[in-house]
Parts: C-alpha cells; structure tokens; sequence
C-alpha cells in the first residue's frame, strides 16, 4: 500500500469517527430520585466539567429522555468509571453570587444572599455534610450543614474597604493608585463553631484554612472520623497498558526517490495512561518495538542484466507521547483521538545493496549511521469499553541519516489494548 493511499484512508476513517462521536450523546449511567421520592436507574448524558450543571438529560431504561431540573429531582448519581461517582443534590439554599473580579467588587463585607433552587454537588456525607457548587461566573462557592439543619453558605467575600462617609471608594487607594480589596473569611470561625464540640479542634486550627475545596474536604472529614461519602480526589491516576501492535511500515529512500515495498511487523507494546481529572483529556505514552525488512530493485526489462537489489533491515524502539480527547458513547463504550510526537532508537540497522553488471556481482554495505535517533509526528482514533481497546495510529518520521539513504517513515499501527 503506498504512502498517499495509506494517508488517505486513515484521514476518512478519522473523519468518519470525529463525526459519529460528536452526533452521540454522552451517556454514563446513573440513578436519579425525583421530587416525589421515585428512584429511577438508567443512563445520565453528563461531561465532567467544572461549572456545576443546573439540569441533566435522564435517558429511562425504556428509551424515552427526561430533562430534570433541581426543581424536580432530588437527587442522582453519575458512575464515571468502576470506583468514582459523582453525586449530585437539590437544595434550596441563599447564595451569595457577589463577584470575585477585582473590577466588579462592591464596599459589603457581609454577604448579599439570593434564594435559588440548584444542584450542589456532594463533597462530604457524614455528621457535618459539605457540598460545592461552582456558579456560571466560575465562583466556588461551598455548604456546610449539621444535623437536621439545612446547608448554609461558607462565607468567603472579597470587597473594597472604604471610611468615607458616603460608603465610596474613589479616594480610598494605595500608593500604586488602587481601590484597597479585603477579605471577609467567615468560613473560618464558621467551621470552627461547628466543630468545637469535638476537643481536638482549636481555634488555631482554622487560622489557615484555605478556602479551597481539598482543604476543606479534609477538615470536614477529619472531624466526621468516618464519612459515608468522600468525592474522588481529583488526581490523575496512572493505568499501565499492554498492546499487541501490527504496523505496516512504508520507507522512501531519500537519496535516491526511491519507494520501497511496505514491510508488515507485528510486535508487542506497553503504554501508560493517565486522565487529567473533570476534563474530557488524558496524557497518553506507548512505547513500542517495530521492524522492517524490505528489499528494493531496480532491474527493469530493457536492462535486464544490469540491475541493483537493496535489502532494507531496521530494529528499533518508539516512544509515543500524546495527548487524547476521550468522548464517552452509550452503554460504557468511548471513542478517542490522539496526536503528539515520537521519539525513536535505532536498536538494528542493515542496508545491503547488491549489484550485477553483466558478468560482475558487487555487494555494498552501508555505514553504520552515526544518528540513532528519530523524530516524528503521530494521530490516532480508536474505542474501547472497560479495560478493552482498539486502535489506529498514523505517524511519520524523519528517520535516520545514513552516508547513502536518508530514509522517510511512514507507518500505520493497528492495535489492540488492555488496561490494566
């Protein structure tokens, strides 16, 4: 198959691939309680994202689509893979939706609350309870309840400190000619009131708390000494990978434009996967042993007798650094496409060249070549399910400088992968 032909069909199977996936829902599956206390289970067209929804698309087990809103459901929970889950409640809560931009900040330090319906997310279940919700504006905002109580807002506000009478700020700046911002840290003696109760915690505790979700994730479980519910530490997670690989290498040889045959290898890879947490993103790394062994001529019929026979043996090693898209289907199923760069090294090279005019028989060995790396560009589609993947790469490489052949790779990988 040659080099355009090879290009070719890869781009058309990528394209048709690229359309397919984004003509589907993303679907995971889930349950869902509505507002009436029915537990429904089905599949939940959810992307970890991190704004935090204010509705979701609930496909029933019968087919049919329901909307629901925190207006009515009352809970659901979303399997994003074999032990994380996110999990999602309605509240009605009084929210301060008071901006964070500098530009934008007003002279309250005491919150201004709106009453609202939404979705918070469960951060901590336990004896004190913490929920998170990040607003439309990208405003973290965090709750906190206790006992039968209802969650209550953490305060955290930033504003502009004046003392002018008339409450403005005009003239209240800083050498550099900028209105003064403070900080109201409620959340601080908040928490702390909450939890004194249990002797181990001091006042001096809480002078450092950060108003950030890992710590306060943290100080809620700490002192519930056995929450029910913990959300997933976002971190990326690393998944070893082992791939049976067979590549159809296509080498042009650049110092005489000469095309040689395909060589088919068939080979062993192992990879390492890690996805970059509430993102649709991972970081992808394959490192994979490949061969060719071609023989190239160019004996032609009104020359039959003088003619040049080029045999092609190469061993080396490529390392594949990507970064893949992941777009989850139905039922499970996920289809991706990657792209990034490779690195290769020469491990075995050959190149024989064997001439015969007319009664002479010469043989010529190449130079061992003094470069043993490579560089390159790789992409790549494929889907999988669970732990079972299969996949298509398209790379091309500059290969390696050699005193008589300057050789240009291109390869397309088909693979079969299971994470472990």
């Amino acid at each position: 198959m040659s080099n355009n032909k090879c290009a070719n069909l890869f781009l058309i199977l990528l394209i048709s691939s690229i359309s397919a996936a984004f003509s589907q829902k993303q679907l995971l599956p889930g349950e869902l309680v509505t507002s009436d206390g029915t537990l429904l289970q089905g599949e939940i067209n959810y992307e970890a994202r991190k704004e935090t929804p204010t509705s979701f698309e609930f496909r029933h087990q019968n087919g049919t689509v329901t909307t629901y809103t925190a207006e009515n459901a009352q809970s659901l929970t979303i399997y994003l893979d074999d032990d994380v889950k996110e999990v999602f409640t309605s509240f009605n809560l009084e929210i301060d939706f008071g901006s964070m931009d500098l530009k934008k900040l007003d002279t309250k330090a005491e919150p201004t609350l709106t009453n609202k319906t939404v979705f918070v997310r469960n951060l901590v279940n336990g004896t004190i309870e913490l929920y998170g919700l990040i607003d439309a504006s990208d405003k973290s905002h965090y709750f906190v309840s206790k006992g039968a109580s209802p969650p209550k807002e953490l305060t955290y506000r930033k504003y502009y400190y004046s003392t002018n009478p008339d409450g403005t700020v005009s003239s209240i700046t800083t050498s550099t000619g900028v209105a003064q911002v403070k900080t109201n840290e409620g959340y601080k003696n908040e928490l702390y009131n909450l939890m004194k109760d249990n002797s181990t915690f001091v006042a001096k505790d809480f002078e450092k708390l950060e108003f950030k979700q890992k710590a306060l994730i943290n100080i809620v479980d700490k002192y519930n000494n056995g929450s029910t519910y913990v959300a997933a530490t976002e971190t990326m997670k690393f998944r070893p990978e082992i791939s049976a690989v067979a590549a159809i290498v296509n080498t042009k040889d650049g110092t005489f434009n000469k095309d040689i045959p395909s060589s088919f290898s068939p080979s062993l890879g192992i990879g390492l996967y890690a996805k970059i947490p509430r993102t649709s993103w991972a970081l992808q790394n394959n490192l994979r042993f490949t061969s060719i062994n071609a023989e190239a001529s160019n004996r032609t019929a009104a020359n039959a007798d003088n003619y040049e026979i080029t045999t092609y043996q190469f061993s080396y090693i490529k390392l594949h650094t990507m970064f893949r898209y992941i777009h989850p289907l139905n039922s499970g199923t996920e289809i991706y496409f990657q792209g990034g760069m490779l690195n290769g090294f020469l491990v075995k090279e050959k190149v024989l060249t064997q001439r015969h005019f007319y009664t002479s028989d010469t043989e010529t060995l190449a130079d061992q070549s003094d470069k043993k790396m490579e560089r390159g560009i790789v992409v790549g589609a494929g889907l999988g399910k669970k732990n079972i993947y299969l996949g298509l790469d398209y790379e091309i490489s500059n290969g390696f400088r050699f005193s008589v052949f300057n050789p240009i790779f291109t390869t397309l990988y088909f693979t079969g992968t299971y994470r472990f």
